[in-house]
This record gives C-alpha cells, structure tokens and sequence, in this order.
C-alpha cells in the first residue's frame, strides 16, 4: 500500500480513476496542473531551437574557416557547448519530474511540432483529442507505481495539492503482510524460515501458510510486543488489508 504523490505543486486538473478502480503499473490515475511543469517545458523548448540554430551557426562557421577568424570559430563552439549544456540541464529537470523524454526525437521538427510534442508527454491520448492541439503545457501525469487497487481517493478536481501531498491511496491486495505481535518469551524461539499458519477472522474456508521472513530487532515500547513478519499471496482477495486473526509459528516438530 502507499500513498501517490504528486512530483511538483499545482491544482488537480483531471481524476482519470476513480476510488476502487484497478489500475496497471504506468498508468496515469490524475493530471495535476503545475506551473513549474510548464516552465520546465518551455525552458526545454526554447533550448532544444535555440541548439538547433547555434548548431547550424556552428556549422556554417566550420565550412567558412579559411576565411573566418580563429576566435570567432571559438565564440561559435563556446556558444554551441553552453546551450548544449543548457538542453541537458533542462531535460533533466523534466525527468525529474517523472516524464520519459528523448531530445532525439526532437530533431528537424518545426518550432510549434517542438511545443506541441513536449506538452503531449505522458499525456493519455483520450486528453490529447479532446484538446485537439490546445493542450496546456502546466500537465503533469500522476501515474501508478505498481498494480493495484484505488482504495482512498484524498483530493478532488481544482483542489491544490504540494510536492509531498498524497493524491490517492494505491493498494496491492493480491500481496499481503502478515504481522504476529508476540511477548518477549515467545520470540526466543521464533526465526526466519519457519513455519506458520494463519486463519482471519470472518474468513471460514481458508487457512494461510507460509514461512516467516523477519524478525524485529526491537520491543515496542507500548505493547511490549516483538513484530514478527511474514508475506502470503492473496490472489482471491478474501483476505483484506488491516484484518486480524490468530497464528501459530511452528518453532519445532
């Protein structure tokens, strides 16, 4: 389970899912409207043309240089290296923000196809036709980062979110953690590799197995307890998240 985050601040422009829809690793749960993104975008933009042409400047002063100054030629590669460097940094500040870009596939576009492909990164095409080439360059894609289920949905449309407010709840209930809380006595004879069975409660027909696979180093303070850990496959779903039930550690035959 883990709560999805949005990279830069802004207001929540699209809610693409809804609370209890599954979703795929990638796919992209809300748009978020950011002013940085758009800044970020054009930053690129106007780095990867203004390249381009100090490119062609650089190349037309190497073809003249029999009959240009040395320094000028030097100005010309100095000028080329420093937006060159420049569209690096630029581009970087995209991937950052989670967008997957190649400055390659900018190459011989015109200035607006340059716009319009840098603001259709990562957007879903369903957005992209319905804006028929008006998109707005602020969207940033809020995207899964594993399977799973949309179990809360935290803000809605034209809500402002920041770099570090969860958007939704996204869990994986096909994979569950189990968590014995056992007395101090009991953990002395408990290790990693042995057996255990599990019955929820309200769950009649089924009875988890498996091995345990950590043992906390600590006693919590409250309880006085030691966590013992143990993952199971829950492909049915029958057992949910946060349910309770008794165990057994099978620590010798």
């Amino acid at each position: 389970k883990g709560s999805i985050c949005s990279k830069a601040p802004g207001v929540v422009a699209y809610i693409l899912k809804k609370q209890g829809d599954k979703v795929l690793k990638g796919e992209t749960i809300a748009l978020i409207d950011s002013h940085d993104v758009g800044k970020a975008k054009t930053d690129l933009m106007q780095s990867l043309v203004l390249k381009d042409n100090r490119k062609k400047s650089l190349e037309r002063g190497q073809l003249a240089a029999s009959v240009l100054p040395e320094r000028q030629i030097r100005d010309l590669e100095m000028a080329f290296r420093e937006i060159e460097i420049k569209s690096l940094a630029d581009l970087q500040a995209l991937v950052n923000f989670g967008f997957k870009i190649d400055s390659a596939d900018y190459k011989s576009l015109s200035d607006t196809d340059v716009f319009k492909k840098i603001c259709e990164i990562g957007i879903p095409e369903s957005i992209i036709k319905e804006y028929k080439g008006s998109l707005s360059a602020n969207l940033l894609p809020l995207k899964a980062p594993f399977d799973g289920q949309i179990i809360t949905v935290i803000k809605g449309m034209g809500e402002s979110v920041g770099a570090a407010d969860a958007q939704c709840v996204l869990a994986d209930s096909s994979k569950l953690v189990l968590m014995f809380n056992l007395p101090l006595d009991a953990v002395q004879v408990v290790k990693v590799g042995q057996d255990f069975r599990f019955k929820a409660e309200l769950v009649e027909d089924q009875i988890i197995t498996g091995k345990i696979d950590w043992v906390s180093p600590e006693l919590d303070d409250k309880t006085h307890t030691v966590k013992v850990r143990a993952s199971f496959a829950n492909p049915d779903g029958k057992i949910r998240p946060n349910t309770f039930g008794k165990g057994e550690i099978q620590v010798g035959k």
